[in-house]
């Protein structure tokens, strides 16, 4: 029926996920749409959850998520639909679906590539800018409503507000010197929203580095924003890789929509990605947000950065 070998997953570390088969209901329906195939993959970090590629004859390898199903999975289901046409100009082509009585298996164009470098001076940097810029092209258009906003998956997750509630959140001194603004900052991220499709998942895991451009994947986690989002998003991850907060940003408003930003809202942002990047770390903390990946340290750096820039201005204006 089918021959299925067990690799990596698509979990943080392989410590996260317990190797397993395939369920048998998911075997049977993609044998009865695909025929004869093979399956390299696993079970990932999230319950119920399979991920990997599938080959079979006369296509293209095929990247397969299982997912359980669930009371969502309509909404999610039309979510997808929505903004896919836009995701497939930047990223995988969509495949199909497939039900089974248990699960939805998602299909798309599986991708070679090796995960990007954002190391000072890697040759990736001008792909990943190039890839930044053709995104806000391709992903722009009318406002979905039934699409959640950045703002709404910043509220959906745990935040400054949380964090001042913890007596066990180990924060530095400097953030509980500063809660009440942090608070307001995080309030203020809550309400962004725009009509570009954005990311909001664009660590070096996914993007991938093809012959001759960056192609990005890992689109569960898609929503709307503003044009500057992925750009900004990307700031902490170029500072996990060695750039100073200040260098970051200059190549992020450079090569991509960030300079289009005003300064409060890119700061907001900052705030409360740092934000959930701590609570991350707290006890209280179980699940997979949107942001997840985002190192809490270069976080931290980025909106202590923000965070002095805003106060020289106001020392300046005064």
């Amino acid at each position: 029926m089918a021959d299925l070998r067990l690799a990596s997953t698509d979990a943080a570390s392989v410590g996260e996920a317990e190797a397993r088969p395939l369920p048998e209901d998911v075997l049977r329906g993609l044998s009865e749409q695909l025929g004869p195939f093979t399956f390299e993959g696993a079970g990932t970090g999230s319950p119920g959850v399979f991920s990997g590629v599938v080959r079979s004859a006369g296509r293209g390898p095929l990247y397969l998520r299982a997912v359980p199903i669930t009371a969502n999975s309509g909404a999610e289901q039309r979510r997808a639909y929505l903004i896919a046409h836009r995701i497939a100009q930047v990223g995988p082509e969509s495949f199909g679906e497939i039900y089974t009585a248990r699960y939805r298996l998602i299909l798309h164009e599986h991708l070679a590539g090796r995960r990007a470098d954002l190391a000072p001076g890697s040759p990736d940097l001008p792909l990943v800018a190039d890839y930044l810029r053709r995104s806000v092209s391709a992903l722009s258009g009318d406002r979905i409503g039934e699409v959640g906003s950045i703002g709404s998956a910043l509220a959906a997750d745990g935040s400054w507000p949380l964090l001042a509630g913890l007596a066990h959140s180990n924060l530095d001194p400097r953030e509980w010197d500063e809660i009440n603004r942090l608070v307001t900052q995080d309030f203020a991220a809550m309400r962004l929203d725009g009509p570009c499709v954005v990311h909001a998942r664009l660590h070096p895991r996914n993007l991938l580095v093809g012959a001759d451009a960056v192609t990005a994947v890992g689109w569960r986690a898609a929503c709307f924003g503003p044009a500057w989002t992925d750009s900004a998003l990307m700031i902490p991850h170029l500072v996990d890789a060695g750039h100073p907060p200040a260098a970051a940003e200059n190549w992020a408003s450079e090569h991509a929509e960030l300079g289009q930003a005003g300064e409060g809202a890119v700061t907001a942002l900052a705030v409360a990605v740092a934000g959930r990047a701590v609570f991350r770390t707290s006890r209280m903390y179980e699940g997979d947000d949107a942001l997840r990946r985002i190192p809490a340290k270069a976080a931290l750096e980025w909106m202590r950065h923000r965070l002095s820039r805003s106060s020289e201005s106001t020392h300046a204006r005064g």
